[in-house]
C-alpha cells in the first residue's frame, strides 16, 4: 500500500511539472522593489517649501494639454494598471487597455500627484480610476521590459540638494527623474523651462549681463563657465561615489564659436 501511494505521488508530481513550467513561462516571477523604492516619498515635507495653488494648477494644465502620452506612461509604469494589463493581455491581447491618463491633482508638498486613469476592458465601457503616484516612485519591476531605463539609482541620492531650494525647483528635478525612467528625456528641458517661469525672482539669469554685446566680457564668461565647471565637478564626484552613471557628455562652446548664435556673425 505504501509503494502504491508513493507511485501516485510521483505520477502527480510528473503531471504537475509541465503545468507549473508553462505557468512560470506565461507569468514569470516578478522581482521585488529595491529597498529604497517607495510608492510615496520618504522625505518629510513638514518643513519643506510648498507649491502655491497657482503653481499646482499651472503644472496640471500644462501637462494635460501638452504631454498626455507622458501621463499615460507614468500611469503604466508607476501604478498597478501596468502589471495588471501585462497579465491580462498575456493570453488575450488587447483585452485590458489603458486608454488615457490625466493629471487630476498635484500635492502642494510636491511629494505626490494623482492621475485619472481610463481603463477599457473588452466588451465593457471605459472605467475611470484615481491613482496616486509618489514623486520618488520606481518603475514596477513587471514593466522593466517596456521601460528598459526603469532601473534607477536610489532616488534619495539622485537629486543635488541645494541650500534653501524653492518648491517648484525641487518638484521639477524629481519629476524629471520620472521622465527619464519612462524613456522621455526630451520633456525634461520643457519642464525646466516651466520651472523657470514659475520660480519667481530666484529663477532666471542675472540682470544687466548684456549678452548681445560680443565678445562677452570677462565677468560674463566667468559667470557661465563657473556654473558649467561646478556642474561637471558635482557629476564626477557623484559618479565616483556610485550615485550616478558614468556615461556623461559635456559640450561647451564659446558664444562666438557657436554657429547657432547669429549675433556675432
Amino acid at each position: 500500500m505504501g509503494s502504491f501511494a508513493c507511485g501516485l505521488l510521483l505520477l502527480g508530481a510528473t503531471l504537475a511539472a509541465p503545468v507549473s513550467r508553462a505557468a512560470a513561462f506565461l507569468l514569470p516571477p516578478i522581482p521585488s522593489f529595491p529597498p529604497y523604492c517607495q510608492v510615496f516619498s520618504a522625505t518629510s515635507a513638514e518643513d519643506s517649501p510648498r507649491l502655491s495653488e497657482y503653481q499646482c494648477d499651472f503644472i496640471r494644465g500644462y501637462l494635460n494639454q501638452n504631454h498626455p502620452d507622458l501621463l499615460r506612461d507614468l500611469a503604466t509604469a508607476f501604478t498597478s494598471h501596468g502589471p495588471l494589463a501585462r497579465r491580462r493581455n498575456a493570453m488575450t491581447r488587447g483585452s485590458y487597455a489603458l486608454d488615457s491618463a490625466t493629471l487630476a491633482y498635484v500635492d502642494s508638498t510636491g511629494a505626490s500627484f494623482e492621475l485619472d486613469v481610463s481603463i477599457a476592458s473588452r466588451g465593457r465601457a471605459p472605467v475611470l480610476h484615481r491613482e496616486t503616484v509618489g514623486i520618488d516612485a520606481c518603475v514596477d519591476p513587471a514593466c522593466y521590459r517596456a521601460y528598459p531605463h526603469g532601473r534607477p539609482e536610489d532616488p534619495r541620492s539622485s537629486i543635488v540638494h541645494e541650500e534653501n531650494p524653492t518648491a517648484i525647483d525641487t518638484f521639477v528635478r524629481r519629476f524629471n527623474r520620472l521622465c527619464h525612467l519612462v524613456g522621455r528625456p526630451s520633456i525634461t528641458g520643457k519642464m525646466l523651462t516651466l520651472g523657470r517661469q514659475l520660480g519667481g525672482e530666484r529663477a532666471g539669469l542675472l540682470d544687466n549681463l548684456f549678452l548681445n554685446v560680443v565678445p562677452h566680457g570677462r565677468e560674463v564668461r566667468r559667470y557661465f563657465y563657473g556654473m558649467a565647471a561646478e556642474a561637471v565637478l558635482n557629476a564626477v564626484q557623484r559618479c565616483g561615489n556610485g550615485q550616478v552613471t558614468n556615461r556623461m557628455q559635456l559640450t561647451c562652446l564659446f558664444p562666438e564659436m557657436n554657429p547657432e548664435m547669429d549675433s556675432y556673425r
